[in-house]
């Protein structure tokens, strides 16, 4: 039986190795017969097949017959590759056909393997990248328990994402307060973020905790809360890595002094984490320092983690001592990076704008931290940044300065539904004082001048709802980074914030300290009279005067002296004085004096001891410097 399949089997097979040169229309006699041949003489013998494959001996008639049809089948047809290939197949071991099959089974399970991996990852990355913004529910990042949302007369607003359920996915917004309740309603919509919602709240004056509740209308398990919510001012303190302080500290120091201390559980503090980014971010993509109420590191009510956590001691003193004077909540959010330049802090636009060279590190503070901050209603900024600009000497700081200013203010009134105002105030806070020789290192006074926008004074044409802290006379110490106490911190928030009171609240007397409004120039000196206030003269030093022989059109070097030395900065000691007016002699120059300027150093005084001071603050004049100046001896004011 064996020998006779077997026989059949090989007699009838054919090879795939067919001759090209056979036609199309060959029959069997003619192209297969001589190639099975050659083939049967391949072939192991039917013993030999037996051992091989055992299984095949005991083929049924009925199998040998469906081979034999199939062979017939595929002869008639004049398709002899059809059938040779079964005989490839059939004419396998078992083995080898088992150890195939297991191939074969190891590749289908791979790729189905692969197609389940793949499957889970893409439902793990849509949830990631999308789930966040699309279909889950929840407020925006800054959002959080213990915030401060801005109070009356601005309109805060809240923001979140949600799902779009219906065409009309409807969130009810409800906010409870004491003895007050209200409900505010909007849809889900698609944005650059994905799915969003937002409500622009009416102006609230409460200062008690509201409790905020956000659902999706008709739909069950669509909810979020937020505690003990707060509505009194905003605050952002966009500075650099200066004085930053554990909150345990910054409420250890607060306590020693604080009469008060009963209240601070109005102050909250939120803190970005430091970032950067190539595009803007529309939302927050980390956070240092949750919503936290530093009194209650007092009591133990936070983690310690909470606790450990830094702060700028600045903007803390600054905060308290607007509570201490406003006498409601005050929120301060701080936006740091350290060693940053004012480049990073911009858009590209602006650096169009003031022709600033574009680096691969252009704009990216602004797009990582500040662009993302704009969908949140604040009352004001304070500004405390430039540092590392002076040792790098950046020409159009003062334009990158105005421009930053006028666009944070512009997006947050657009994005923010029109709910604030135009003209938002902003705080300064000018360099401080390095501790040197008083050597003439011209990129420090510089960035001072252009942090007025070259006016020496605030708020001015250019930078309109901007106040000062003068620090000319507060020299930085190493100190000042180790208690909130050490330094001059105070001194400096006690500055800014008599500016606030004056230009944001309208409380209060006038900031402004003395300055040279108009001058008369003879050869040799100098008269400059001040206003709006009388002035207290500390010392006799500090002014200087250029002095030009040729003519009074040449340009005054911005810098000590040029190196031609055709101009040069001379001292002018005041030599006369009254309580509007001081005249400044330089025995050294004998020709034309064609600017005036003051303070022009990196630590142009000692402590507290600056030639000019005002006689109602006591707050000292900042550096200014003015050319074109004409010695004819007529009075003229100066322009800037």
């Amino acid at each position: 039986m064996a020998t006779s399949s077997s026989s059949d089997h090989v007699d009838e097979s054919v090879d795939d190795d067919i001759d090209p040169e056979t036609p199309d229309d060959c029959t069997a006699t003619t192209s297969v017969v001589p190639k099975k041949q050659r083939e049967t003489d391949e072939l192991p013998t039917s013993g030999e097949e037996s051992e091989l494959d055992p299984l095949r001996s005991n083929m049924s008639k009925t199998d040998n017959d469906k081979d034999s049809a199939s062979q017939n089948a595929c002869l008639e047809m004049g398709d002899e590759d059809c059938w040779s290939k079964d005989f490839d197949r059939d004419s396998q071991s078992p083995t080898a056909r088992k150890k195939g099959w297991d191939v074969r089974c190891f590749v289908i399970g791979f790729l189905i393997l692969l197609l389940i991996v793949g499957g889970a990852s893409v439902v793990i990355l849509a949830h990631k990248f999308k789930g966040d913004t699309v279909y889950e529910f929840h407020f925006a990042s800054y959002f959080g328990d213990h915030m401060v949302l801005q109070r009356t007369p601005h309109r805060a607003v809240i923001w979140g994402y949600g799902p779009i359920i219906t065409d009309n996915t409807s969130v009810l917004l409800v906010l409870e307060g004491p003895d007050t309740k209200h409900e505010y309603r909007t849809v889900v919509r698609k944005a650059n973020v994905g799915s969003i919602w937002r409500v622009v709240l009416g102006p609230i004056s409460h200062s008690k905790p509201f409790v905020i509740t956000a659902s999706l209308e008709d739909v069950e398990g669509y909810k979020i809360v937020l505690q003990d919510v707060l509505f009194g001012d905003v605050w952002v303190c966009v500075e650099q890595n200066k004085i930053h302080l554990s909150v345990s500290k910054l409420m250890n120091g607060t306590e020693q002094e604080s009469e008060s201390s009963r209240h601070l559980q109005d102050i909250r503090i939120f803190s970005l984490f430091p970032a950067k980014s190539d595009m803007p971010w529309y939302d927050l993509r980390g956070i240092q320092l949750p919503w936290t109420v530093p009194k209650s590191v007092i009591n133990d009510q936070i983690s310690q983690s909470h606790a450990n956590l830094h702060f700028p001691g600045i903007c803390w003193l600054y905060g308290k001592q607007l509570h201490d004077r406003l006498d409601y909540p005050i929120g301060l959010i701080s936006v740091t990076y350290s060693e940053s330049v004012m480049e990073e802090w911009v858009p590209l636009s602006v650096h169009d704008k003031c022709e600033i060279s574009s680096t691969d590190s252009s704009s990216r503070i602004w797009n990582g931290m500040i662009h993302p901050m704009l969908d949140l209603q604040v009352f004001g900024l304070i500004w405390h940044q430039g540092d590392l600009d002076a040792r790098q000497e950046l020409s159009n700081f003062d334009c990158a300065l105005v421009e930053f200013i006028r666009l944070w203010r512009e997006e947050i009134f657009n994005r923010t539904g029109s709910s604030s105002y135009l003209h938002l105030p902003v705080g300064i806070i000018q360099l401080h004082p390095k501790p040197v020789t008083g050597l003439p290192i011209p990129g420090y006074a510089d960035i001072r001048w252009k942090q007025t926008a070259k006016y020496g004074f605030l708020p001015n044409h250019r930078m309109p709802s901007t106040f000062l802290a003068v620090t000319i006379d507060l020299p930085e110490t190493s100190s000042n980074h180790t208690s909130l106490h050490s330094g001059h911190n105070h001194d400096i928030v006690s500055r800014l914030v008599h500016g606030a009171m004056s230009t944001a609240y309208k409380k209060g007397q006038s900031h402004l300290e003395p300055f040279p409004k108009t001058y008369s120039a003879h050869k040799g000196s100098v008269t400059l009279t001040f206003e709006p206030s009388t002035i207290d003269v500390r010392n006799h030093h500090g002014f200087e005067v250029c002095c030009s022989k040729n003519s009074t059109d040449e340009p005054c070097p911005t810098n000590y002296n040029d190196i031609e030395r055709k101009q040069e900065w001379l001292p002018a000691p005041i030599s006369d004085k009254s309580s509007t007016s001081v005249t400044l002699t330089s025995a050294s120059c004998i020709d034309h004096i064609i600017a005036v300027r003051y303070a022009w150093r990196e630590m142009p005084c000692t402590l507290k001891n600056c030639a000019i001071y005002g006689t109602n603050l006591k707050f000292p004049m900042s550096s200014f410097i003015r050319f074109n100046l004409t010695d004819d001896g007529r009075t003229r004011p100066f322009t800037p």
